[in-house]
């Protein structure tokens, strides 16, 4: 059967347009696949990437600054073994079981516990610290009651060679609470230490007749402050190293 000419070239016609008509259509879901491509690059780039999980890996935070340890303003005005605020503080200048020996009678006369003597040899094994006036002499006073209750005479009388079973009873308290202040040295408190930390005592005040220059020898003036202050200052506590004691 014959085709007239005219239908033969409508066929061929609309033959040759069929690529034409579909070629719009995939260029258009092309582009349209390639504009979700970049979106979801774009959205990528500023959102923070997600684990297998899909939760969100937050950057790591910077590490956190650790806390200074410098002390307060208030150590100027504050004792720095009881934490009391008085106008008579003092730095003595005692050293290491003459601190051993002030502690063991803050104990026995309740001031501190142990656990604040321990803190308070810290200190003082640390840096220099200022203390009330007022525990040297209770101190000064309870060694002076324990020598009149063993021997019935006054310090000032008190001879060197007191026989050892006699002399043993107050030392060796006192020795009780140094070796758990002091673990690490095992301090051993003799009585000719106990005796020297008395006069240290009467020597720091001038008690009796002593001028007020003498007694003010020991005092915290302003121009003490600074040099305590940088005493004071320290970054770690773990750093610190102690100061050794003779």
């Amino acid at each position: 059967m014959l085709i007239p000419r005219a239908e033969y070239l409508d066929c061929l016609f609309s033959l040759s347009n069929f690529g034409e008509e579909t070629q719009p259509i995939c260029k258009e879901e092309k582009e349209e696949h390639v504009d979700v491509v970049i979106s979801e690059v774009t959205r990528s780039t500023s959102e923070p990437v997600s684990n297998n999980t899909g939760t969100a890996i937050q950057s790591a935070a910077p590490a956190e600054k650790r806390p200074s340890l410098e002390p307060a303003e208030s150590w100027k005005t504050h004792c720095g073994f009881c934490d009391g605020e008085s106008t008579d503080l003092f730095k003595p200048t005692f050293c290491r079981n003459h601190y051993l020996i002030l502690l063991a009678c803050m104990i026995m006369d309740q001031v501190l516990d142990l656990s604040q003597a321990l803190e308070a040899f810290w200190k003082v094994s640390h840096f220099t610290v200022v203390i009330c006036k007022k525990h040297i002499l209770d101190a000064a006073e309870r060694v002076r009651k324990e020598n009149q209750r063993l021997w019935g005479i006054e310090p000032e009388q008190w001879p060197d060679d007191v026989p050892s079973p006699v002399t043993c009873e107050f030392a060796d308290l006192v020795n009780s609470y140094a070796h758990r202040i002091d673990v690490d040295r095992m301090a051993s408190i003799r009585l000719a230490d106990i005796k020297e930390f008395y006069f240290s005592c009467q020597k720091l005040f001038a008690e009796d007749g002593g001028t007020e220059s003498e007694q003010n020898e020991n005092r915290v003036t302003e121009n003490e402050e600074a040099s305590l202050e940088r005493d004071f200052q320290y970054d770690d506590q773990e750093n610190s190293e102690v100061i050794p004691f003779y």
